[in-house]
C-alpha cells in the first residue's frame, strides 16, 4: 500500500495507458514477481486449475476496480475481472 500511495504522487509521469494491452502485460510480470518469492504460491494456485480466482470489489464496483476485479450482482461475478485471468 505504501508502494502505491508513492506511485500515485508520480501518476503524472505514467508511461503506460492505464487498463490497456501493456498495463495487463505489467501486471503479468509483477505477478510473476511475487510467485519468484513466494514459492509456496505456485502450489496454491496449481489446486486452482478448476476455480475461478476473484478479487471482490463488490463494495466499490468502478473505475479500475472493474477492470482488475469482479462485482457480485444477482448471484453472479461480473465485469473483466483480469487480476484472476492473469494469476490463472
Amino acid at each position: 500500500m505504501s508502494a502505491k500511495m508513492v506511485a500515485k504522487k508520480q501518476r503524472l509521469m505514467k508511461s503506460v495507458v492505464p487498463m490497456s494491452d501493456a498495463d495487463i502485460a505489467n501486471m503479468r510480470i509483477c505477478l510473476r514477481m511475487k510467485v519468484s518469492q513466494h514459492l509456496e504460491l505456485i502450489d496454491w494456485l496449481l489446486e486452482t486449475i478448476d476455480v475461478r480466482i476473484v478479487e471482490d470489489c463488490s463494495k466499490r464496483p468502478h473505475g479500475s476496480g472493474l477492470f482488475w476485479r469482479a462485482a457480485m450482482r444477482e448471484n453472479d461475478w461480473h465485469e473483466e475481472n483480469w487480476l484472476g485471468v492473469l494469476w490463472k
